[in-house]
Formats: C-alpha cells, sequence, structure tokens
C-alpha cells in the first residue's frame, strides 16, 4: 500500500514540475516576444471600448526614423491623439519584416505602403485600406549611360519587350521587379551598372541620392500613387479600416492631415544630379 502512494507522489511532484517549467517558458516567451502569436491579442476578441492595436512601420531614411521619430510616427500619434479609444503599439522593423506582421497576422496596420490600380487586391496576401491620405511621386532611377523611361519599364513585363532588371517593391507593379528595400543599396548598384533601374517614392530616394553624392544617376516622374494603410483581409482588418477612415477624416477635416502630410510626399520635383 505505501508503495502505491509513493507512485502516487512521484507523479504528482512530476506533474508539478513540468507545470511550473511549462509556466517560467511561456513566461519568457512573453517577456522576449519570441512567441508573438501567443501573446497577441485579436482586437475582435476585446471588449467594447478602449482597443489596443500593433502597427509595425518599415524603417526610411528621413520618413521612419524609429518607433519614435520621423513624420509616419507623427501621423500614427495624430491619429491616436483623434482616437480616444485606440491606442497603438509602434514597432519599427526593416521594411519587408514590417510587412510580414500583416501576413503572419501578430500587426494591425503597417507603413509605408502604395495602392497601384494595376493591381489585383486579390492576388496580394493584405489589402489596403479604404482611405488614402497623401498621394506619393514615384520616380524612376537609372544610369545616366542607359537612361529609361516609363514606357521602356511598362514594355519590360511584356512579349517582345526589353529585358531590364528593375529593382523596387514586389506586388506593386504589373512587371518583374527585384526585392531590394535598402535605398542606399539599390542606388549604388545602379550606379555601378549592376541593375537598369530603381523604382522607389521620391523624397526618402532623392534624400539618399543627395547624401551619397551620386552623379550618374537619372531620374524620371514615373506616376503618383495612393499613399495608404496595409491592414489584414478578414474581419479584423474590417474593424481596423473603419478606425483608420474615422481618424483620417478627422484630420484632414481639421487641417493638420495637410500639414503634416507636407513633411513626408510632395509633388514631383523635376531635378537631375550632376
Amino acid at each position: 500500500m505505501c508503495e502505491i502512494k509513493c507512485t502516487h507522489c512521484r507523479l504528482w511532484l512530476a506533474v508539478l514540475i513540468l507545470g511550473a517549467v511549462l509556466s517560467t517558458k511561456l513566461i519568457c516567451a512573453e517577456a522576449h516576444s519570441i512567441t508573438p502569436l501567443a501573446s497577441f491579442k485579436s482586437i475582435a476578441s476585446l471588449p467594447p471600448g478602449r482597443h489596443e492595436l500593433i502597427a509595425h512601420v518599415g524603417l526610411l531614411p528621413g520618413l521612419i526614423e524609429s518607433e519614435s521619430r520621423g513624420p509616419f510616427i507623427d501621423l500614427l500619434q495624430a491619429i491616436i491623439e483623434v482616437s480616444p479609444q485606440v491606442h497603438i503599439s509602434i514597432r519599427a522593423f526593416p521594411m519587408q519584416r514590417a510587412v510580414n506582421g500583416i501576413i503572419s497576422g501578430v500587426a494591425d496596420l503597417n507603413l509605408p505602403a502604395l495602392r497601384n490600380a494595376e493591381v489585383k487586391p486579390e492576388s496580394l496576401p493584405y489589402r489596403f485600406s479604404a482611405t488614402a491620405f497623401g498621394k506619393v511621386a514615384h520616380v524612376l532611377y537609372s544610369n545616366t549611360s542607359k537612361p529609361l523611361t516609363r514606357e521602356m519599364v511598362l514594355r519590360s513585363g511584356k512579349p517582345g519587350g526589353p529585358r531590364l532588371v528593375i529593382v523596387g517593391i514586389t506586388n506593386f507593379w504589373p512587371f518583374p521587379v527585384q526585392q531590394e528595400q535598402n535605398v542606399d543599396l539599390a542606388l549604388k548598384m545602379l550606379a555601378r551598372g549592376r541593375i537598369d533601374g530603381f523604382l522607389w517614392a521620391q523624397e526618402e530616394t532623392d534624400l539618399t541620392l543627395k547624401k551619397l553624392a551620386l552623379t550618374n544617376i537619372h531620374r524620371e516622374h514615373f506616376g503618383d500613387y495612393d499613399d495608404v494603410f496595409i491592414i489584414a483581409k478578414g474581419p479584423r482588418g474590417d474593424v481596423v479600416d473603419a478606425m483608420l477612415t474615422r481618424a483620417i477624416n478627422k484630420l484632414r477635416s481639421s487641417g493638420r492631415l495637410a500639414a503634416m502630410y507636407s513633411k513626408i510626399h510632395g509633388p514631383y520635383h523635376d531635378w537631375q544630379p550632376g
């Protein structure tokens, strides 16, 4: 009889030890963000009232310098100010990792993002906010020894068109584009003739271009596109989209949006390096 009791004791002791170990691992994982999915709360599961959102922003020179610095961060802070029931936790990552936060379900919204009407929404693993908060001038950068035009690039995606190596944002253009979201590296590759063209937003690229003092780069206006948020598909995205729409409309009607956006993107400037 004593032997049976001891066996039970040993079993209970093992269960208690295992439970303590698992609890410790879960606490550590949450503290160090090892398993973000476990600690993430869908806003659909929160009670009515205050909503906690997570924003993953992509680091960009001059626009998103850190989680607390940059004109895009100021925009997010303004959205929080005009949305009393919403709090947004901002986390900054390299561009592609920031987008992956939406795709994997650990983030509610992402910046920066552009909407191109020529790209079918159903082909994307995410969606864009219904309301745009500005227009972004996109510029085609090429080497002065082989300057490109918009028409040349558009034909590159069609049979019989020129074979070009264009670097930029994938899932955004209706022609082949190679992924490279490091503006500094892309411009250096272009200056050395390793790629044919670089398609990117004007402000952050021009800032880097002037910093690098490259003179063999040609610029051409490619088009203006909606500046939007990336959000998740499905019901959770619907709730986030409605919140963002209300906030952007409030900022626009008060005049604050125009003032803030003037520090983010402006109309195309026609100039050439060198």
